[in-house]
Formats: structure tokens, sequence, C-alpha cells
């Protein structure tokens, strides 16, 4: 199954660019460098083609030339959870099933089908990722901030990164020197969870091999074709399988997932071939976990782990191979109350030099309130034996405050500081500042600055190296902006960048003038605002229902705003036009007389439309009489309505003329039926708004027979008010409530 949103569908065509541009200088002694980056992404969505979008992504290369990054059309069947793809495409990657770039097509289905990354690195791998750009890299370890490293594009494994062994939950943040950023996770203990029983997610890519040289797309001849299933055969049983063929090599394998009262087990294995008539080599990773059913509140828990691979498994015979054999692992943690919670690891590794390494870890933890402390001992023997403690200290000090201090006995030394406003929308920013020592007589220090503004978002970084490996100083500070342009329904906004759909906002002509509000809270904070540059420019996402809001400030006093939120159903890549008010901003109030000229009261009936200003059908309107006669109508336009009300024996009309540019509160005076053989006759009231200024009597009523004596200006009770309103709108009808109650 898919994923399917309620409410109104896209624009039929819509299209938007994001760019991402910086520069950077580094300097060490009297030398310094100046460089410049720029990245472009966009997407766009065709009339007549629904769920279909184009993507597209660029970079500006060292020669100052623009280079295409990659290019796809994707088609989605949200209704059974399928993404098809043609063009640039990365095939999925399972356990032993790495990724690669291929140009082809492939067909997706399952629960992530359609989340997509912003490309700046990717995981290829159980345990590896590709960097597609010169990025900082940022390693969070358990949650946290292990390492901040700056690495140059290409593939990289966990094991060169500096992981503690013990560690099973990995996220590595990387951004790029554009702004541009990702997220990846690994999970070092199982990449996968299980399927629900009879459900299924699999993936299919064909086409040839795409690499980058010299910053240039090169497609080869060589045909790539991978793939994988997996499938919930039970409700705590799930089995997976895959294959890839890639230039000569074949890889192929499976794995299963079993819960049982005596724990989860996990199983997953391979074989690969270099080429015809290479040998084949094998890999394996298994797992076994158990939660301890009497201490599962106080998460007592148990790990083993063991994987083995082949010299040459995934490489060439050309390449170097392997280093490791054989990997075991075991991990069991304990939190003995809310505030402490220890743990023991160990960890035996085999390496085809013949080496051997054993380690043994001890772990402590405390927690009271937005303090946590951690103390960890290493133990390693082997070819080399070595005593580690690594400690560490952290303190929240609100939601948006946090510090972090970490050491060990090598004599390395992490602090950082993290400071964020309270909201996310415009006017937000983040600060953050970290020292490292790595014990070698190396230290640097690091400054980062994050500001989301209206139309775009910016940041900037100051590294400085106090003590390299020469006993030099270097200097790396960078500035980026980030922005977008889009358009739908002949609308342009521009805004911040748009990771998928987007709304534009804009203010109906007779609003000109007036700022409008997306996503607006009580406090103030918005998301985005119309203004010099042009309508306000909101993001949502895709095949979840979007409900935007949208406000006004300084409304015309009885200017109805509607609801004051849309209801949206994103597809992916599309985009939405939100116009903000409508001619029908009418609030109509008047006083209702019966043929004898006594009061209608209490009766109910409605507005409908006889001719409109603008042509148009219009809508009608429910209108009903309090105690004394007086009525209201909301949502009207300029032109003439006919009002009928139910009575007893017969129906009584009332026909008024609205003139054109009223916007707001219009007074209709006191009211005779036109269908009782009485003339119509309504008299305007000089508070009304036209256009922002006072209005005048209409034509008709100047031309017409004068003023009849039941014809009198509405003085609303306290106790009996003509209507009452809500709106989410700041002014128009909540005006309009205080006016009446004076």
């Amino acid at each position: 199954g898919g994923s399917q949103a309620k409410g109104r569908a896209p624009e039929g065509t819509s299209a938007y660019v994001n760019l991402y541009a910086g520069g950077s200088q580094s300097g060490q002694g009297d030398s310094s460098t100046t460089t410049t980056s720029m990245t472009v992404s966009g997407a766009a969505s065709l009339p007549g083609l629904h769920h279909t979008a184009i993507e597209s992504e660029a970079h500006l290369g060292a020669d100052n030339q623009l280079h295409r990054d990659g290019s796809r059309v994707i088609f989605d069947k949200p209704g059974a959870g399928q993404r098809w793809v043609a063009g640039d495409v990365s095939t999925a990657s399972l356990g032993y099933l790495g990724a690669q770039n291929i140009l082809g097509v492939s067909l997706d289905q399952g629960v992530n089908t359609f989340h997509r990354g912003s490309r700046a690195g990717r995981p290829t791998g159980r345990t590896s990722f590709e960097l597609e750009r010169d990025s900082v890299v940022r390693i969070f370890v358990n949650g946290g901030l292990e390492k901040t490293m700056r690495l140059p594009a290409g593939p990289y494994e966990l094991e060169q990164l500096p992981i503690n062994f013990g560690s099973n939950q990995v996220l590595i943040q990387v951004e790029d020197a554009a702004g541009v950023r990702d997220l990846m996770h690994f999970d070092l203990f199982s990449d996968s969870s299980f399927m629900a029983e009879g459900r299924s997610e699999y993936s299919l890519s064909a086409g040839v091999l795409r690499e980058k040289k010299d910053e240039q797309i090169k497609y080869g001849s060589a045909p790539v074709i991978s793939g994988f299933y997996r499938y919930g055969a039970a409700e705590r049983l799930t089995l997976a399988g895959f294959g890839q063929w890639a230039q000569e090599s074949i890889k192929a394998g499976g794995g299963v997932q079993l819960a049982t009262s005596g724990g989860r087990l996990s199983l997953d294995s391979a074989l690969f071939r270099a080429s015809a008539d290479g040998n084949a080599e094998f890999a394996t990773n298994a797992g076994w976990r158990y939660d301890f059913p009497l201490m599962r509140q106080r998460g007592m828990n148990l790990f083993l782990g063991a994987s083995y691979q082949s010299e040459y498994f995934g490489r060439q015979r050309d390449e170097s191979g392997n280093e490791r054999e054989w990997d075991m692992r075991l991990d069991f943690s304990h939190t003995l109350n809310p505030h402490w919670r220890w743990g023991l690891g160990m960890q035996s590794s085999l390496y085809y030099s013949g080496s051997q390494s054993n380690q043994l870890g001890l772990r402590l933890g405390y927690r009271f309130r937005h303090l946590q402390a951690a103390l960890e001992t290493e133990y390693e023997t082997g070819d080399e034996k070595d005593v580690r403690v690594d400690a560490q200290l952290s303190y929240r000090f609100d939601r948006q405050t946090s510090m972090r201090a970490k050491t060990n006995s090598d004599h390395e030394a992490t602090l950082s500081y993290n400071l964020a406003s309270e909201h996310s929308g415009v006017g937000s920013w983040g600060l953050g500042a970290d020292f490292q020592d790595t014990g070698d007589e190396r230290q640097s220090m690091g400054f980062t600055g994050r500001y989301n503004a209206n139309r775009a978002q910016w940041a900037g970084t100051h590294h400085r190296d106090i003590q390299d490996e020469n006993g030099q100083k270097s200097d790396l500070s960078s500035l980026s902006f980030a922005t977008s342009i889009a358009y739908a329904d002949g609308k342009v906004a521009i805004g911040r960048p748009i990771a998928d759909s987007f709304v534009i906002l804009s203010a109906h002509p007779n609003l000109e003038g007036r700022t409008v509000y997306a996503a607006r809270d009580a406090e103030g904070h918005y998301e985005a605002r119309s203004g010099l540059l042009g309508p306000a420019l909101s993001r949502v996402q895709s095949y979840q229902t979007a409900n935007v809001s949208y406000d006004v400030d300084d409304l015309p006093l009885g200017y109805n705003l509607g609801s004051g939120a849309a209801q949206l159903a994103p597809t992916y890549r599309s985009g939405f036009h939100q116009l903000v008010g409508s001619s029908g901003t009418i609030t109509l109030i008047g006083k209702a007389l019966d043929p004898d000229g006594e009061p209608v009261k209490l009766l109910t009936g409605y507005a409908e439309p006889v001719e409109l200003s603008d042509g148009s059908e219009g809508e009608t309107f429910v209108v009903f009489t309090n105690s004394t006669g007086r009525f209201s109508a909301q949502g009207l336009s300029p032109g003439q309505w006919r009002i009928v009300l139910n009575g007893n024996r017969d129906d009584l009309e009332y026909l008024i003329d609205i003139p054109d540019q009223t916007v707001g509160l219009w007074r209709a005076g006191t009211l005779l039926p036109s269908n009782a053989g009485h003339q119509h006759q309504h008299m305007p009231i000089s508070e009304t708004q036209i256009a922002g200024t006072e209005s005048q009597p209409s034509k008709d009523a100047e031309n017409k027979t004068p003023p009849s004596p039941f014809d009198s200006e509405i003085e609303p009770t306290k106790d009996d008010p003509i209507i009452e309103a809500s709106t989410s709108s700041r002014g128009g009808i909540l005006g309009l409530w205080d006016l009446l109650r004076k």
C-alpha cells in the first residue's frame, strides 16, 4: 500500500530552482586561497502528467563552468506505494547489496519509497557511504558528537572513521561548501526492520554504469542490474533476497530476521564473483539480541554478533583486499534506575595480515535532569596492548542550549557548545562553537552560525588550526546562502530552499499592499510572508495532508477571510498557488420588515446572487433574522442579490444592490419586501468601506423613491447582536463584531 493525502490537488504546471552558493578563504602563514562554490537543483511538474516530476542537479566546477550532476523523471503511484524513475539513478542498497550510480530505470515499492535525500552524501552499503563533493563531516555516536572532519569527495568505510567499537547508532552529517546538508544513519547491529505480515518491499534497477571523471558525467556500456525483495512471511519473520550484476561482477544473497521468545535473530549472507572466470567470494553477518523480560522496563539487553568476509569479497583481484576477516562482538547494557546505567562490550577481530586484536570495554552512565555523564574504559590485547579511558559530560540548559565536553587518556579533548532560537521559522538561528585537541600537538577550534531569513538561509563557519602537524596556524572561513524561486499558476515567489513541494500565497487585489503571513503562531513566529519581493513561499511535504494556515494584518472592517487555512494534497515535487482573500469578502447587514412595516422576526432564508459585477455565478448563503428583524450575510461580492426569508404564509423577497469596489461591511438599511407590492428601498450608511474610502448611496437609491419612514440606522443592542462569527483573520469579522457591540 501507499500514501494518500486529502485536500486540493496541485497545480497542473509548477517548477522551482534552488540555489546554494558560497565562498571560502583558507590561509596558512602569509599565503591564502579563495574559492567559490555553487550548487543548483530544481524540479518541475507538467500539465496532464499527474504524479510525474522532472528533477536535475548541477554544480559550478573549478573551471567556472556549470556541470550537470544528474537528471531524471519520476512517476509515482501513491496508492500502490510505487515510484518509477528514469535517468540518472542510484540503485538501492540493503545489507551487502551496495549502491551503484547508473543511467537507466528503477522501480521501488515500500515504506521509504517516497523519501529522498539532498544528495550531498549517500549510504552505499551496510558500513559505507560516498561524498558527492568535498564536505565537512560531523560524526554522532549514540546521539553525541564524536568528531568533526573535513573530507574530500569519494567513497568511505566506517572503519576509516574514529568510531568506538561498541557503538551501534551512528549518524553522519554532511555539509558541502555551498551549504547543502544531508544525513546518513547507520545501525551496526541491523540496518533493516521487520515487515508486517503479508507486506513486502522491493527495488529493481537496470541501466549502464555512470561515473564522474574530471567533474564530467561519463556513461559506460556495460549493463548493470540490481535489486532486492523483502517479505513479511509472518508477524515476526521477515525474509529478504537480493542480486546485482555490474559489468562482469555478480553478487547475490539473502537474509532472514526472526523474533522469538528467546530473542531476535538476524542473518545476512552473500556470494560475490568479480568475473566469469573468477573465484567465488563469501560474506556473512549474524546477530542475536535478547531483551530480558523481567528487566525490560529497566532496559537490560544482550547482543551477540559475528561477521566474516573473504579477502576479495566485493573487490577486484587487482585491488587491495579486505583487511578484516573475522569480527565477533558482545554487548550488554543495563539501566539500573532512572539515573544510572552500565554496559559491557567485547570485540575480537582477525585480520588477513595475520594480526589479531581483542578489546574489552566497560561503560558507566549517569543522568539527572539535564545533566548526563559517561565513563568508558577500554582494554585492548593482541599484537598491541593498550588501555584507554574516555569521559564525557553534557548539560542541556534548555531545549535550545547545550554543552558537551569529552576527554580521554590519550590526551584528546573536545568541547562543544550549541545555542538555537526557540522557533524554526523566519528569524530563527543557531550558533555553535567547538574546540578539539587531538593529543599530538594539534589543536583546532571552530565556530558555526545559521540564520533563516524570509527569502534565504545564511550560514557561516570559521575553523582555525591553532597548531597543525607542522606547528603552524591555518584558518578556513566560509559564508554561504541558499534560496529558491518557484512558479505555480502564473505566480512567482522567492523563499528559502525547497526540499520537496511548495505553496505560493498571494493576496487578492482587494488586499493589495497588505502582508500575507503563512503559518503564523500566537507568538508571532511564521513560516513565510509576502513583501517587496512578491508573494510568500511556504514548503510542504509530499503525500502528507498539508493544512497551511494564513492570515493578514489590518483587514478591512467586515472582510471575511474564510477559514484562514488551505488543505492541500501535495504530490512529489509539486506546487500550489493559494489566493488569500476573494471578491466575496463583503459582510451585509440590514433590517427586514414585512409588508405591514413590522419587523420580520426569527425567520431563516438565504441570499442568492441575481447578477454579479464580475459575471460569476456566485454562491448561495444562509440568512436568518433575530427578534428585531436584523440579519447578516457573509461572503458576498458586488452586484445585485436577492434575500428570501421563509415566512409562515409566503416567502418574503428583498432585492439589494451592492456597488462595485465595495470591500468589507455594507449596510443595506431597513428593507421592505419587493414581492408584496412595495418598491425595494434601502439606505447605505456612510461608514461602509468602499475601496478604502467612504461609500456613497448607489445610483439606484438616488434615482428611485425617497427613503421610507421605516429606514433608519441599525443600532444593535448588547443583548441582541446581529451576528456571531469566528475567523482566523486578525481584524475583519472581529473588527466588525467590536463595531456592532458599540
